[in-house]
């Protein structure tokens, strides 16, 4: 049996590489978004996607439970809700906006 290269996954004949997949910008924030909301619960949501949220205080049993479950988090995404994954992009847009690119499109599309 032939081994496969990495890149040999991306392309749909091996023979034949064709380019590379782009993206737009608003489908990278998209898929950040939907990738912080499966590995993040939606309490810390306030703290990582709010400008002014805040100070929390972390006790030590609270930092070696977050490092405990980090690896955990890793490799287990959750199902989320719909409406959270356009929370974060919406906030996501705000906190690190792009000059001259139009991010006020409609999301529902490209979901």
């Amino acid at each position: 049996m032939e081994a496969l290269n990495e890149t040999d996954c991306f392309y749909q004949n091996g023979d034949v590489r064709d380019e590379p997949f782009i993206l737009s910008l608003s489908s990278k924030y998209l898929l950040v978004a939907s990738f912080c909301a499966s590995h993040n619960p939606p309490a810390t949501d306030r703290r990582y996607f709010v400008k002014f949220h805040g100070k929390e205080k972390r006790s030590d049993a609270r930092e070696r439970r977050a490092e405990l479950s980090a690896e955990q988090r890793e490799t287990d995404a959750k199902a989320v809700d719909l409406q959270r994954i356009k929370c974060i992009y919406l906030a996501l847009t705000n906190l690190y906006p792009v000059e001259d690119v139009d991010m006020n499109i409609d999301i529902n599309a490209q979901v």
